[in-house]
């Protein structure tokens, strides 16, 4: 029997991952959409996600965290990849507001935006090689 505060529909369903019973907390459910981000945040949050989402970009972040500023070269030389490819993701994730840029001369340097955005990388690069984090 469900909950009181829940709104009960005659769907049943059957798969697995699922309820057996359709039914929902209407307060819950209300206030869970009044506090959905929206607009600008979304947009952010999805650049941000989408940005760890490629394995090159994610390489790209974990270098910058080990280092105040990196050239595109040492990012590329560290990475065994050529200097059009780095660029390009350099280029996606300066987009997304991960990171900063600065020319001198002929040279292109690159580092993280915010400390937030280390606090956020290190810490699921630990995790995803299966080492607690420190």
């Amino acid at each position: 029997m469900p909950s009181p505060n829940r709104t009960e529909d005659t769907e049943v369903c059957c798969k697995t991952d699922t309820c057996e019973l359709y039914c929902f907390n209407e307060a819950l459910v209300h206030e869970l959409r009044r506090r959905l981000p929206q607009g600008e945040e979304l947009q952010r949050a999805t650049a941000f996600f989408s940005a760890l989402g490629s394995r090159t970009r994610l390489l790209v972040l974990h270098c910058l965290c080990q280092a105040e500023e990196l050239c595109v070269c040492d990012i590329a030389n560290a990475l065994r990849m050529n200097l059009s490819t780095i660029s390009h993701q350099l280029s996606y994730l300066r987009g997304c507001g991960l990171i900063t840029y600065r020319s001198e001369g002929k040279m292109a340097f690159y580092r993280l935006a915010d400390a937030r955005v280390q606090e956020l990388i290190r810490p699921q690069l630990t995790v995803a090689a299966g080492s607690p984090p420190s």
